[in-house]
């Protein structure tokens, strides 16, 4: 199996003697300066994930490269080229979702932050661990940032409810009630060679010096200054920073002179935001890494931009699959809706289709060709030439569509967060609430020769044969939940229901409860799919997990349809 993936979307980036190394969300990538080419690592490599949160230079016994993951760090040697992972089962890792890195060489330890579980302390000459969250020191759980000062004298942890400085066994909290902080919203942090704390917000950029706090915006400083979120910080070695916002606004920055002394904005050769992060290779040498648009540099006179040529698709954030009538592979990722054939993606966007990536949730083939689009704007529908686009006001029933099928009458069904919509190519025939549904939130379906099935968020089971429509839920057939989030028929013809409490299936006689979630935590732990293939084709279902519903009885309601 060879992995997919895009390369060009960097979360972070170091730079290792002469090569670049960046956390992408699409693998590992090396490149050594002056090369035209990067080296691209997968799981096909050795990693265990291709989704990579962070990346520090970690030259410790035992250490090296180290990535960050969903399933923990993900080393690499750069001697050998050998990768390995270390997660709680083989270290003293507490958790694995790491989103955040710092590696001090001089001193010898290593601190990770995860999404959800805090921090660890690792100290690698003494081989010990220490765990901190909030229930030992940290005001959340959640890390998005991590800069230390000395020795692990403080270690600034960066979280979506504000700042914590930890040190030793007391911590400061810092959010806008208790600080010059105008929102918890902090983009980056870093600690300069004077131990000064830098934090950057929205259009602002805070200095930290024990209790005193000098606040830097586009008022208080001389001439230009970044006016979005600030998402990287590099304190240079003469007491000036390299600032970058989120959207490629590049600040050489003096205190001294609250001023900019180097400003950049759509400079020739610098690549277009979001910015992710921005480091120092060296003096007066920024790079700053973006999501999808590789990473630029400066060499004092210069903007470079490197991204990666040759990759399969764009983005990494996979929502939904189809195939065509030609069996053309369709992908909706966050970087468009995608038509790849031979290995080359056509890619719609909202320039060229009116579909905005981030609200496309389903794919389907059309009945008669062609490919249907459903999201929150409503329906596209692509006939190989030109898109033509469906919302409320043109008589779906929602405007967020969830599910889409084929009948065996060449109908189209739409599940909206309002009802059902069925096409019959001229015009939509509308089911809803009002007619009798338990629940208009349509969630899932999937056709069974005359038979439409029909998942909903709190209403249970829909099965729609020959004008009737009988529920099926928790009560009457005991199904795990009444929030249903997929639907599959498999080779057999039996129907597979997948809830945000568990997996059941149906043969026509017997209904079977399979699996049910035992979770530890408010959020979901199924897959993100299920998927029954037969031939050249594969139906895909997704999951997409809600909260638990209500229970209704029996329900037989006779509808009229086109």
């Amino acid at each position: 199996m060879t992995p997919w993936t895009d390369a060009s979307m960097m979360n972070d980036l170091v730079v290792v003697s002469n090569t670049v190394w960046a956390a992408t969300g699409g693998g590992a990538l090396a490149q050594t300066r002056g090369s035209a080419l990067p080296v691209k690592f997968t799981t096909v490599n050795g990693l265990s994930a291709n989704a990579l949160t962070a990346v520090a230079n970690c030259s410790l016994p035992g250490l090296g490269i180290v990535f960050g993951s969903g399933a923990g760090l993900q080393i690499a040697d750069p001697r050998t080229g050998r990768w390995q992972t270390w997660t709680p089962a083989n270290s003293g890792m507490k958790a694995q979702d790491v989103s955040a890195l710092y590696c001090d060489t001089e001193n010898q330890f290593l601190v990770i932050g995860y999404a959800e579980h805090g921090i660890d302390i690792y100290d690698v000459a003494a081989d010990r661990w220490r765990h901190m969250d909030r229930s030992s020191g940290l005001a959340a759980n959640d890390v998005k940032r991590l800069a230390v000062a000395g020795d692990r004298d403080a270690i600034w942890v960066v979280s979506s409810d504000g700042v914590t400085v930890a040190a030793g066994p007391d911590s400061d909290f810092y959010t806008p009630d208790n600080s010059p902080l105008t929102s918890t919203r902090v983009g980056a942090v870093a600690v300069d060679a004077a131990g000064n704390a830098w934090l950057g917000g929205e259009g602002v950029l805070y200095r930290v010096d024990g209790e005193r706090w000098d606040v830097y915006d586009a008022q208080a400083v001389n001439g230009d200054f970044p006016t979005r979120l600030i998402a990287g910080i590099a304190p240079d070695g003469d007491g000036t920073l390299w600032l970058g916002s989120i959207d490629a606004e590049i600040c050489h920055f003096d205190p001294d002179q609250q001023r900019c002394v180097d400003f950049f904005r759509n400079a020739s050769g610098m690549a277009q935001g979001p910015v992710t992060n921005l480091v120092l290779a060296a003096p007066d040498q920024p790079y700053y890494s973006t999501d999808g648009n590789g990473y630029s540099t400066y060499d004092g006179r210069l903007w470079r931009t490197f991204s990666v040529p040759g990759q399969e698709i764009r983005g990494n954030r996979i929502k939904a699959l189809a195939l065509d009538d030609d069996q053309a592979l369709w992908i909706a990722t966050d970087a468009g809706v995608q038509r790849l054939v031979g290995g080359k993606a056509t890619v719609f966007d909202a320039e060229n289709s009116g579909i905005t990536p981030f609200a496309v949730r389903t794919l389907q083939a059309g009945a008669g060709g062609g490919m249907w689009v459903g999201g929150s704007q409503g329906a596209s529908f692509f006939d190989g030439t030109e898109w033509a686009n469906f919302t409320g006001a043109d008589g779906l029933a929602g405007d967020t569509v969830q599910a889409i099928a084929n009948d065996d009458q060449n109908r189209t069904w739409f599940g909206t967060d309002q009802g059902i919509s069925v096409w019959n190519g001229d015009l939509f025939f509308n089911i809803t609430s009002d007619l009798g549904l338990p629940s208009g939130n349509i969630r899932a379906l999937v056709a069974a020769g005359p038979v439409m099935w029909i998942g909903s968020q709190g209403g249970g089971l829909y099965k729609f044969d020959n004008g009737q429509l009988q529920v099926f839920n928790k009560r009457n057939v005991g199904l795990p939940s009444d929030t249903v989030t997929a639907l599959a028929i498999d080779e057999q013809g039996d129907l597979w229901i997948g809830t945000d409490r568990g997996v059941a299936s149906f043969d026509g006689r017997r209904w079977r409860r399979l699996l049910r979630s035992h979770r530890r935590s408010s959020r979901p732990s199924w897959p993100a799919s299920i998927a029954f293939g037969w031939g050249r084709r594969t139906r895909v279902c997704t999951f997409l997990m809600a909260t638990i519903g209500i229970n209704t009885g029996p329900v037989r309601v006779s509808l009229p349809i086109m």
